[in-house]
């Protein structure tokens, strides 16, 4: 049984309706709490995607859609492991105005190996069987061609 003050602090016993009032608030708060927990937790566990990535650079990221680390770029990189990226990368966002190539090995020159040229947007996944290693802003030398 409960008890409650009255309004001159003498104890009372809750009557059944109050008791039931005070229980439904209780169970209420503690579903509450949980689900609010639960929440919380689920979007911690959520990696951040597409994050870190400045308005005119080239990013790239070890992980597909845009999670993990990452590493961004002016100009480009002949080999990612030197960013840390020694397996590579498996997500990539063109963020600038201009085309850039990619390739699954380290290379300065893109042309025997080229994969693709990206224009603007993301690559979402490369594919574990296809890293990206050497990302590099278009110029006739380093990525004469067009898309692939």
């Amino acid at each position: 049984m409960l008890w409650r003050r009255n309004g001159r602090g003498r104890a009372r016993p809750v009557t059944p309706l109050e008791e039931v009032s005070v229980r439904k608030l209780l169970v209420t708060s503690l579903v509450s709490a949980l689900f609010v927990a639960a929440a919380s937790a689920a979007a911690q566990a959520e990696p951040a995607r597409w994050s870190g990535c400045p308005i005119n650079e080239f990013c790239v990221w070890e992980g597909p859609h845009g999670t993990g680390r990452v590493a961004t770029f002016r100009t480009g990189s002949f080999n990612l492991a030197a960013q840390g990226l020694h397996d590579g990368a498996r997500s990539a966002w063109n963020r600038t105005d201009v085309r850039w190539c990619w390739n699954d090995v380290p290379t300065e020159v893109f042309i025997d190996h080229q994969k693709q040229v990206l224009f603007a947007g993301r690559i979402e996944d490369s594919g574990p069987l296809t890293p990206i290693k050497a990302v590099h802003r278009f110029d006739v030398f380093r990525c004469p061609f067009g898309p692939s």
